[in-house]
C-alpha cells in the first residue's frame, strides 16, 4: 500500500507534500493497525487530500488469499 498526501491553499490546486509505502508491513499477517506518519513541511494549508493505492491481492497464508484486498480507514490526524 502507498500513500499520498496532497495539500492546497486556496482549495483548487492540490501539491503532493508527503508519501510514504507501506507495501512490506502490509503483507504481515495478523495486524490489523498500521500506524503511519507522513511528514509534511507545507504550511498554511485549507485543504488535504489523502491518497491510499493499494498494490496487490490478498498473499497466500492470509484469510481470503488471491481475493481483491481493500482498505479500512477509521482515523487521519493532522497536526
Amino acid at each position: 500500500m502507498q500513500l499520498e498526501v496532497f495539500g492546497s491553499t486556496d482549495g483548487k490546486v492540490f501539491r503532493k507534500i508527503g508519501e510514504t509505502d507501506l507495501s512490506d508491513i502490509a503483507l504481515v499477517q495478523g495486524r490489523n493497525r498500521i500506524v503511519s506518519k507522513i511528514p509534511c513541511a507545507a504550511t498554511g494549508l485549507t485543504k488535504i487530500r489523502v491518497k491510499a493505492k493499494l498494490l496487490h491481492q490478498i498473499p497466500k497464508g492470509h484469510h481470503k488469499a488471491g481475493d481483491k484486498a481493500y482498505l479500512k480507514i477509521d482515523e487521519i490526524i493532522v497536526f
